[in-house]
């Protein structure tokens, strides 16, 4: 059906042409039926408002004018109901507006009615493409898990689904090629990384830094994952360690969530005490893209929380290594601001605290840049 129809009585039709090319519309006279009351008031209403001729039945509108709807609702109609709509129209057939004619006669002959027409298509059209979009995903969804015969991760509990297919069309935009190169690579790593099967046993030195750790939710309910950065120490960790401590957290998170119909984490980075020492553009990086890569749309937000007066110099150096999108995601939050996303009760409890006072217990180098 062609979507112009549902605007209204239709005496003529565009013609949808390959190349998303249209012909203009053909003009015809109106056979127009004399309405009892009752089918008058059962008739469609015209949605243009004016102070005059608002709200006539469709077919009686198109009577006035004697002229086609052209598909495009309330007939092309008379002039002076709609050629306030748009603000009129000057010489050589321009719109007060600055937008243009659907075609290049309707300025003058037909005072801008196909124009306002093709405004309301618009807007229509926009609302129909939001919904044609979230049934083309869940298709596309559909479509790209039907491309995996071999749906197996790193153990019989791990597997390919629908979820998973979505996360990846959604970080791609659509984009159904994309998002299945990136499916595979994604499988091929989880099956020789194997990151829900890390164990405590796989990061000792690492995980006894208590630098990570996945605790508590948001106030939205999803999962946390801490990072106490002071504790990070570039000269002296095991980078591969490191990263599986934080895919160790970051399942670990996922799966807390997702038991609560949760799909997303937060992270929070604890930068108090922050120096040169913990600036590790190595690991940064590293993590990044396995983020990017391999964990698309589970990251909902980046607390950067309590960050010292210094810590300015040292961002100008991390931002770079920032994909967009996750940069998007960081906010830096001051110890008064964590209560607008984490309860402060979530803290864990071996995190530097704040006395009563309001200065932290132990140590800080200075306040949180604005």
């Amino acid at each position: 059906m062609n979507v112009l129809s549902s605007f209204g009585c239709c005496a003529a039709r565009e013609r949808e042409l390959p190349g998303d090319q249209y012909k203009q519309p053909t003009e015809q006279l109106l056979k127009v039926e004399v309405l009892s009351a009752s089918q008058e008031q059962a008739a469609p209403q015209c949605p243009v408002v004016s102070t005059e001729g608002a709200n006539l039945s469709l077919p009686q509108h198109a009577g006035e004018s004697r002229r086609a709807d052209a598909g495009l609702g309330c007939a092309v109609a008379c002039n002076r109901i709609l050629a306030s709509s748009c603000g009129g129209c000057l010489p050589l057939r321009q719109r007060q507006d600055g937008q243009e004619h659907k075609s290049h006669g309707e300025g003058r002959s037909t005072g801008c009615t196909a124009a306002v027409a093709k405004d309301k298509i618009s807007a229509f059209n926009t609302t129909a493409a939001a919904a044609a979009a979230a049934a083309v995903q869940n298709d596309g969804a559909e479509a790209l898990l039907a491309l995996f015969d071999d749906r197996s991760l790193e153990s019989p509990e791990h597997v390919l689904d629908k979820k998973v297919c979505s996360r990846f069309l959604v970080a791609r935009k659509g984009h159904l090629g994309k998002a299945t190169r990136g499916l595979r690579k994604y499988q091929a790593w989880r099956k020789a990384a194997k990151p829900a099967l890390v164990t405590l046993a796989d990061i000792p030195r690492e995980f006894a830094t208590g630098k990570a750790k996945h605790h508590g939710l948001d106030l939205a309910g999803r999962p946390i994952v801490w990072v106490c950065v002071c504790r990070h120490d570039r000269w002296s960790r095991d980078i591969e360690e490191c990263i599986r401590l934080f895919l160790f957290c970051l399942e670990g998170a996922i799966h807390a969530g997702e038991a609560s119909s949760m799909e997303q984490v937060t992270f929070v980075f604890d930068l108090m005490d922050f120096g040169a020492r913990n600036l590790d553009l190595d690991l940064v990086s590293r993590f990044l893209e396995l983020l990017v890569k391999f964990y698309p749309e589970r990251v909902v937000q980046v607390l950067l929380w309590r960050a010292p007066r210094m810590f300015p110099m040292f961002w100008k150096v991390i931002r770079p290594v920032l994909d967009p999108d996750t940069f998007q995601k960081c906010k830096f939050v001051s110890e008064a601001e964590l209560p607008e996303f984490i309860d402060p009760k979530q803290i864990p409890e071996d995190f530097p605290k704040q006395d009563v006072s309001g200065t932290y217990a132990n140590k800080s180098q200075g306040n949180v840049p604005n």
